[in-house]
C-alpha cells in the first residue's frame, strides 16, 4: 500500500506477510500504528523499535534504529487522543487539507502527514529540525536529535551557554520559516526546541501553518510572546511586537549586540 493510499484507508486494513506478528504486534497502544510500522519496516524506513523516549497527550516518541544501526526517531500520534479535536483550527483555512475526514484515525493520520510536510519544507529553508525520513498513517520517522542513543534536552532544561546568539538564531529561524518555508511553527516555546551540544533544532511541526492562513499572523505573534517570556529571564528582550517586524520585514536595529541581527 503507498503511503498516499494509506492516508485514506481506515485501520481496519492488515498488511500481507507472515512477518507482522512477531515484528510489531501489540507494540504500540493501537493496531493502527502497529500495522503502519510495519509497512515501514518493510519499505526499509525503520529496523526496529528501542524504546519509550518522550510523551504527550497527542503522540510518544520511540527510539527507533535504522537498517545501518543509525538512531531514529519514531512518533506515533495517538488515534484515541481528544486533544487533536481542539487543534482543528489549523487544519480549517489550510488549502493542503481541504478533505479529510472528522474521525479520529484520520485526524491521526492528517496530523502525521501535516508533521512530515512541515518538517520537509523548514528543513528545505534552512532552518534546524529534525530531518524528516519517512511516514506512514500515523507512524512519523525523522533523525534522532540527541548523543549515545540520549535524545537531546530542550531549551528549558538545558539552556543555551549564549543566550543573545540562541535568541538571535531562533529569530533567523522564523524569519526563514515565514519568508522562504512560507509558514508559521504555531506552538514555538522553550519546550520544543532541542539544545543539541548548543545547536538549537525545533521540534513539534504538526501544528505550523501557512503564512496565507487567516490566523497566522495571530500564531506568529503568540510564537514571539512565548519566545521573549522564557528568554527575558536571562537576558533583555525587545517586546515580541517589535521582533514582529524583525522576523516578517526585517525592520532590525542592532543595540549593542545584545540580541544580534538577522541576516
Amino acid at each position: 500500500m503507498s503511503r498516499e493510499a494509506s492516508l485514506q484507508a481506515g485501520p481496519e486494513e492488515s498488511p500481507e506477510g507472515g512477518r507482522y506478528a512477531s515484528l510489531v504486534r501489540g507494540l504500540f497502544r493501537d493496531e493502527y500504528a502497529s500495522r503502519s510500522l510495519y509497512r515501514l519496516i518493510r519499505r526499509g524506513s525503520v529496523k526496529r523499535i528501542v524504546r519509550e523516549v518522550a510523551a504527550g497527550k497527542e503522540s510518544r516518541v520511540y527510539l527507533g534504529v535504522s537498517p545501518d544501526g543509525k538512531p531514529l526517531a519514531v512518533k506515533v500520534y495517538f488515534i484515541e487522543s481528544t486533544s487533536f479535536r481542539g487543534h482543528l483550527k489549523y487544519v480549517k483555512g489550510d488549502h493542503r487539507f481541504r478533505s479529510f475526514k472528522e474521525k479520529a484515525w484520520s485526524i491521526a493520520t492528517l496530523w502525521c502527514w501535516k508533521e512530515f510536510r512541515n518538517l520537509h519544507r523548514a528543513y528545505r529553508a534552512g532552518v534546524k529540525v529534525p530531518a524528516p525520513i519517512d511516514y506512514e498513517g500515523n507512524v512519523l520517522v525523522m533523525e534522532f536529535v540527541g548523543d549515545c542513543f540520549k535524545p537531546a534536552p530542550t531549551i528549558k532544561e538545558y539552556p543555551p551557554n549564549d543566550m543573545n546568539k540562541a535568541l538571535s538564531l531562533i529569530l533567523k529561524y522564523m524569519s526563514l520559516l515565514w519568508k522562504k518555508a512560507r509558514l508559521v511553527h504555531g506552538d514555538l516555546s522553550e519546550y520544543n526546541i532541542l539544545n543539541h551540544s548548543n545547536e538549537l533544532y525545533i521540534i513539534d511541526w504538526s501544528a505550523a501553518v501557512e503564512t496565507t492562513h487567516p490566523k497566522a499572523e495571530t500564531l506568529l505573534l503568540n510564537d514571539l510572546k512565548n519566545i521573549v517570556k522564557f528568554f527575558s529571564r536571562f537576558i533583555e528582550t525587545p517586546d515580541h511586537t517589535y521582533l514582529y517586524k524583525v522576523v516578517v520585514k526585517n525592520e532590525i536595529k542592532k543595540v549593542d549586540g545584545r540580541w544580534g541581527i538577522l541576516i
